[in-house]
């Protein structure tokens, strides 16, 4: 599978009475089997509020990839991918509580996440071929 874009977004109302400005949608695309597809997450703007509190980052941005600020909107789908490779039968990923949200980067390896992001600024596209190095490693000595 080849990573080819990465982006997230703020939903704005799209009438006066819809909640849409409440929402948040990351969304990535790759390629895969010959054909682009795409994954987007949905959640809630509040999520992003205790960010620090919940994942292995200090703050929005996550981080910085080449000149490019990586935020949690540009990020959410692309922890979901990689983690699960189920994830690649999917069109769309509701998460409806802070949570579900936080399980997306519970487990992740954020240097390689980083590492996959710094490439997709210098490269254009990332090579994903296993989840093995976006999870962190337990430890081998634990009992």
């Amino acid at each position: 599978m080849k990573i080819i874009h990465c982006s997230g977004e703020r939903l704005e109302k799209s009438s006066p009475t819809s909640p849409e400005d409440a929402f948040v949608r990351s969304t990535v695309k790759y390629e895969a089997d010959g054909r682009e597809r795409k994954l987007e997450v949905v959640y809630l703007r509040c999520f992003e509020d205790d960010l620090s509190e919940w994942a292995p980052f200090e703050g929005d941005p996550l981080f910085a990839a080449g000149t490019r600020e990586v935020h949690l909107r540009d990020a959410a789908a692309v922890a979901a991918l990689v983690q699960d490779p189920k994830m690649q039968q999917r069109k769309r990923l509701y998460l409806h509580d802070v949570k579900g949200l936080a399980n997306l980067f519970e487990r992740l390896n954020v240097e390689a996440f980083i590492e996959l992001f710094q490439r997709l600024e210098t490269e254009g596209c990332y090579l994903w071929t296993s989840s093995i190095p976006f999870l962190k490693q337990a430890n081998a000595h634990a009992e």
